[in-house]
């Protein structure tokens, strides 16, 4: 437990220290001061020296946090569906299921023309998270965190449909454009989504399917500036 001693710079020797609470009390002022490097070394010493512990699951939960402050975010979500492998009945599980899914949703980048590979799995952790500790502490950020990865990836759907609708390829425009109108009702993402669906149908000669999503258009937001439009291109009053 040497290198314990010299990480936290302190002079206690814990070789024949017991007190595993207090030894962990040295490795979280290191973590509190932001000395990640130091912090490492001194809960990797903790769990070698007191492995046997109810604060060994802690001293791991705290090296996959670093991780995560020190933005090696993919390798905090890695850690983080480890110890909820490991241990499934932690007491904070649902602060486990929420920073691997928020850990997931910030390797994933905010411009929706780059890959998204990640989102899937942080709304799977966040979903997990709100599932099944509906009344954690942690249930307001977990739902920020799930609305915002959905959001994500909603908006690539339309991005790719706007892709193939640009280039004319109105079968796979209409997909996107459907799954975000039906998948992502919620999050400011439809209304487009169902003006361009319905364009879809109208270059496809489809006109009674683009007066049917027009419908649809006007009762969920009867407002939309993209009525006007699909009245005058479907040629009804």
């Amino acid at each position: 437990m040497l290198l314990v001693v010299s990480a936290c710079g302190k002079q206690t020797d814990y070789a024949d220290e017991n007190d595993a609470a207090q030894a962990m009390i040295q490795c979280n002022q290191l973590y509190e001061k932001g000395n990640y490097d130091k912090a490492t070394k001194c809960y990797e010493m903790f769990r070698t020296r007191f492995g046997g512990s109810g604060y060994s699951a802690d001293a791991e939960l705290k090296m996959a946090d670093i991780f995560f402050e020190k933005k090696e975010y993919l390798l905090a979500a890695e850690s983080y569906r480890a110890f909820a492998k490991l241990h499934p009945s932690h007491r904070k599980l649902s602060y486990v299921y929420y920073r691997a899914g928020l850990a997931y949703l910030k390797e994933s980048p905010k411009a929706v023309s780059r890959d998204q590979q990640y989102l899937d799995d942080s709304i799977g952790y966040l979903e997990i998270g709100l599932r099944y500790f509906p009344d954690s502490p942690y249930e307001a950020e977990t739902r920020v965190a799930y609305q915002e990865a959905r959001r994500r990836l909603g908006a690539r759907d339309l991005y790719v449909g706007k892709f193939y609708y640009k280039r004319k390829e109105y079968r796979s425009a209409l997909a996107r454009f459907a799954e975000v109108a039906d998948e992502y009702p919620d999050l400011g993402l439809d209304e487009e989504a169902l003006y361009l669906l319905a364009k879809s149908y109208l270059e496809l000669g489809e006109r009674q399917k683009a007066f049917e999503v027009t419908a649809i258009l006007k009762r969920r937001h009867p407002e939309s500036k993209y009525l006007a439009r699909l009245v005058n291109d479907l040629g009804i009053d």
